[in-house]
């Protein structure tokens, strides 16, 4: 644990604010659910605040140099029990949001099931020489910019998609007691991560939203579906984020055309059919060859921080990847599993989906280096 001696500032209480804005905003947007650690130093990294990443019981023994404990949280501070973390949102109102088994939820510490826990510990972040406040302000006001939360975060908060009940049962203090599941969310350097919630009601994760008060029109639901593409692109090319690490076969689409046809919306909500060229696309663990297809997803009425928001969502919770990054996402994606895990299921599907992608793409000298 670091030391005031020639050691830079910590966070300030206005830091820590624009680090929950940005926060909020950004894990509404994640498409694959990184475990509890990983989401924590994710946002941190996204917005210019460096550490090297520690598994929350590290975190909690105070291993991370980049933090200090606390005994009074603010907002922005991480909250460590051993086996699990997550940033702290509200500290008046106990209020702290993190990856547990059924989503990205805000919840409040002072549940049955995490004072089961144990008194958690407090680590503010200390400002060091990689750390980049510019960028800090800047994601922060982009996330206020874009109405996903107003400044005062509440434990009221919710994430696009994600909705929770108080959870009625204690979970014990190192496992996920959810359907009488022990096992941790991910097989990687966070496997001792877990998560504490139970009975939590969850929609399926948000694909896109579209801020407006009126229905939007099939030009609008297009470009927020590209948007979102390239949006789940980019998270899987993050270093600590494979697509298997959710120990399930998640659907997955690689397309080159989307054209929005029938939009059926009454009072609250409703359907979008979308017409997808595929190119590829990964259905429980088989890769398939790409075609022509039509998906219908659902399209509902929202409100967040007094304005309307349309939240589109698949049930089949499919993950979408324009064909113009997808080689560079599978390639990444390939790499980081071939390492971690070579003969896993997940990972040979990655493989194949690769070399498909290979043969649809001219001659390159990496074709062979994963056959």
């Amino acid at each position: 644990m670091a030391s005031d001696q020639d050691q830079g500032p910590l966070l300030s209480l206005e830091q820590g604010r624009e680090l929950v804005q940005y926060a909020m905003q950004s894990a509404s947007r994640l498409r694959l659910q990184p475990d509890c650690s990983h989401l924590v130093h994710i946002i941190y990294s996204r917005a210019g605040l460096k550490y090297s990443y520690q598994p929350s019981r590290a975190l909690y023994r105070g291993a991370a140099a980049d933090f200090e404990r606390v005994r009074k949280p603010q907002a922005g501070d991480l909250i460590v029990w051993r086996g699990h973390v997550g940033i702290v949102v509200s500290p008046r109102e106990k209020t702290f949001f993190s990856s547990v088994r059924s989503g990205i939820i805000t919840e409040t510490w002072t549940t049955r099931e995490w004072l089961a826990r144990g008194h958690p510990h407090f680590y503010r972040y200390r400002i060091g020489r990689d750390s980049d406040l510019e960028l800090l302000a800047s994601v922060a006001a982009r996330a206020v910019d874009d109405g996903e939360i107003d400044g005062s975060a509440s434990s009221d908060t919710q994430n696009d998609g994600i909705s929770r009940e108080r959870s009625a049962e204690p979970a014990g203090e190192d496992a996920d007691l959810e359907g009488g599941n022990t096992q941790p969310q991910a097989e990687d350097a966070a496997a001792d991560d877990v998560s504490a919630g139970r009975d939590l009601t969850v929609f399926s994760p948000a694909l896109a939203t579209i801020r407006q008060h009126g229905k939007p029109k099939k030009k609008q639901i297009q470009a927020a579906f590209l948007a979102a593409a390239d949006a789940n692109a980019q998270q899987l090319l993050e270093p600590q984020v494979t697509a298997g690490s959710s120990g399930q076969f998640q659907p997955l689409t690689v397309f080159t055309r989307v054209e929005v046809g029938k939009i059926k919306i009454r009072d609250e909500g409703g359907s979008v059919k979308l017409k997808l060229t595929e190119t590829v696309s990964l259905e429980q663990g088989r890769v398939l060859p790409g075609k022509t297809v039509e998906r219908e997803l659902s399209i509902a009425r929202r409100m967040q921080s007094g304005a309307t928001v349309w939240v589109i969502t698949d049930p089949a919770q499919r993950t979408y990847l324009p064909a113009s990054q997808a080689l560079s996402v599978f390639e990444h994606q390939a790499e980081v599993m071939l390492r971690l895990s070579p003969n896993a299921p997940a990972t040979r599907a990655v493989v194949k989906a690769l070399d498909l992608l290979y043969d649809r793409q001219p001659a390159s000298p990496q074709r062979a280096a994963l056959r």
